[in-house]
């Protein structure tokens, strides 16, 4: 068996302990996932081995969706702590082997080496006799414990003993298959509405954290995963691997989850008119938001180059906001659109100022200085539907639009907030200086000011009060 057909699945404890043993035994690193979505989305294609750290009733479903797929070809050996005993009965049923987990690799490799040499001996037998395989004679299967009725301490170490016992028994025989009509795990790529036929951004990190250390996806995310480590800057991938950073790294991690996830949301878009999760599409970009808004207040007092290296980050996001509210252009109706990108507005969640030993007054000027991406997002994406339906002619039409905004520089377009202006030049096109300055001066005297984020974007928002 090759090394990439190989998955070790579980806590990073069970990783590093079987890790070794089983590069060992098959020349080569295996694949590794910490969740059970992370396990199944890999386990497809011509992957042959699971050993995966029992942890809950999640595994069972993961169990059954690989079944469902694979059939009985796939050798699974299942970990089982002695928290989960009672599971025995229904694992049993579901996978090839069951060993007692202790924290020691040994006797896992030892039942995963039982089980391969069990399937490769009535291979060898069938290649000399006929060409219908004949089953080899073998002791009987020893039936699993079954947990007493009454569960003081005692009977399930005995039940967790039985196992140990016959630990190599269970894979000499066929597995039956899940139940017709099985649905494979929720949150993997094989079901769901799109985006969430996608994996989450945790898991998304997982996928990159793996590439950078050498460890590729399966060729199905294999793609997506070459084209988001190619984009990701140095400290992006430095945050992926837990290295060292001057400002904290976790909304930076979270940066690369969230853009390896609308990598693999656009990749995956379906054709118009098919259904769309909108509260998955809400979930992604309340994500953005958010990990906007903490790259922002976490490096205010960063140091220069640190700093630079944070806003790359935050205008990588914008991008990929952009990106994902084009291609959701593509699939849903514009008043659908509309709704997504608005609706999410009343619901999203406020960043929590960072401490500060001094200088109160900069926590209270913090909301007034919230960048409105989501009204952003929403302008540029009626100015790109606009401008497909009508092309270079709506670009140059003669005369200009009529801003809402007074005192606008000529040829912008305007949008009101609650609280906030926006002003935005069509193409990112460098307004008048003069105009830009008068309109500048008159906002003033309104006790507003004007702030640019983005070339030829403008964002007009009242001025912070001098404090007392």
């Amino acid at each position: 068996m090759h090394p990439n057909e190989a998955v070790v699945a579980g806590s990073s404890e069970f990783i590093d302990a079987l890790l070794p043993l089983v590069q060992e035994r098959l020349g080569g690193a295996p694949r590794t996932a910490d969740t059970p979505a992370l396990a199944a989305a890999l386990c497809q294609g011509g992957v042959g081995l699971l050993v995966y750290e029992h942890g809950g009733r999640e595994w069972l479903s993961v169990c059954d969706a690989i079944r469902a797929v694979r059939g009985s070809e796939m050798i699974v050996v299942a970990a089982l702590p002695p928290e989960f005993a009672s599971d025995v009965a229904e694992i049993s049923s579901a996978v090839s082997a069951v060993v007692a987990w202790r924290g020691e690799g040994k006797p896992v490799i030892d039942a995963v080496a039982r089980v391969m040499a069990a399937r490769e001996a009535p291979t060898a037998s069938a290649r000399h006799t006929s060409p219908i395989p004949t089953p080899p004679a073998v002791t009987p299967p020893v039936a699993p414990v079954a947990p007493p009725p009454v569960a003081p301490a005692a009977p399930e170490e005995i039940a967790m003993d039985s196992i140990f016992e016959g630990e190599g028994m269970t894979g000499a025989s066929p597995l039956p298959g899940p139940p017709a009509g099985m649905a494979p795990p929720a949150g993997t790529i094989l079901s769901g509405t799109w985006p969430a036929t996608v994996l989450s951004a945790e898991e998304g990190l997982s996928v990159v954290k793996g590439a950078l250390s050498g460890l590729w996806p399966e060729q199905r995310l294999r793609s997506i995963t070459e084209s988001v480590v190619a984009s990701l800057s140095a400290a992006e991938k430095a945050a992926a691997l837990g290295q060292p950073f001057p400002v904290d790294a976790a909304p930076m991690r979270r940066a690369v989850g969230l853009r390896w996830q609308v990598a693999a949301a656009i990749q995956t878009l379906p054709p118009v008119g098919s259904p769309v999760d909108q509260r998955a599409v809400q979930e992604i970009l309340e994500g953005i938001d958010q990990v906007l808004a903490e790259l922002r207040t976490g490096s205010d007092d960063s140091v220069p180059e640190a700093l630079r290296s944070v806003e790359a980050v935050r205008h990588a996001l914008v991008r990929e906001a952009i990106d994902l509210t084009e291609a959701l252009q593509k699939v849903a109706p514009a008043d659908v659109v509309v709704e997504i990108t608005t609706s999410r507005k009343a619901h999203r969640p406020q960043p929590t100022p960072a401490p500060r030993p001094v200088q109160p007054v900069v926590v209270a000027e913090a909301p007034s200085r919230q960048v409105p991406w989501g009204l952003v997002i929403v302008l540029v994406a009626a100015v790109v539907g606009a401008t497909a339906y009508h092309g270079y002619r709506y670009v140059n039409r003669p005369g200009s639009p009529v801003s809402p905004i007074a005192g606008a520089p000529s040829g912008t377009l305007g949008a009101i907030g609650l609280e906030e202006k926006l002003v935005v030049s069509p193409g990112g096109k460098s307004v008048d200086p003069r105009e830009l300055e008068n309109f500048r001066n008159l906002q003033k005297t309104r006790g507003a000011e004007v702030r640019e984020i983005l070339p030829g974007t403008f964002v007009v928002a009242p001025a912070p009060r001098a404090s007392p």
